[in-house]
């Protein structure tokens, strides 16, 4: 495994998905011991210290992940440069990303490419502003790509 390496998730607001993929990941690291990975994550167009949505928060809760002291901000290029892997929910943020902050074309993926179950052409659902089964949905896409994600940076 790549020591000290660091894992950006990206989505529009930092509200929901980009924080469930990084706790969750966390979680996955935690959970399997695994040390000298970092994950975080911003958002292309988020505010600065907003709470993650709560539908986002009480889906967590329901797996045990505690996501309640999130509080979101915008992608910087520091943050970009920080990372070894940015990871994108849709096309709309590695549009932005790669425009925008230099150096991170070689280095972007999407969340979708290490899902494995058939659905490699499909953006993670941006759950705002819906009801909390969107938010189960999109987090259960989350975490089908999560697995082969977590392999990838523990191999």
């Amino acid at each position: 495994m790549k020591k000290n390496f660091h894992v950006l998730f990206v989505c529009t607001g930092n509200l929901c998905r980009s924080p469930m993929s990084e706790y969750y990941m966390r979680h996955l690291l935690e959970k399997s011991g695994v040390n000298g990975v970092d994950v975080s994550s911003c958002g292309v167009i988020a505010q600065s210290g907003e709470p993650a949505a709560e539908n986002a928060v009480d889906v967590m809760a329901e797996e045990g992940i505690d996501m309640s002291g999130h509080l979101s901000r915008p992608i910087t290029q520091e943050m970009a440069d920080i990372a070894d892997l940015i990871i994108g929910m849709e096309d709309y943020h590695k549009r932005v990303v790669t425009r925008y902050f230099k150096n991170t074309n070689e280095k972007f993926r999407m969340f979708r490419e290490f899902c494995d179950d058939g659905r490699k052409n499909m953006d993670i659902h941006d759950p705002y502003g819906e009801m909390k089964t969107s938010y189960r949905k999109s987090f259960n896409q989350i975490k089908k790509c999560a697995y082969s994600l977590f392999a990838h940076i523990t191999n």
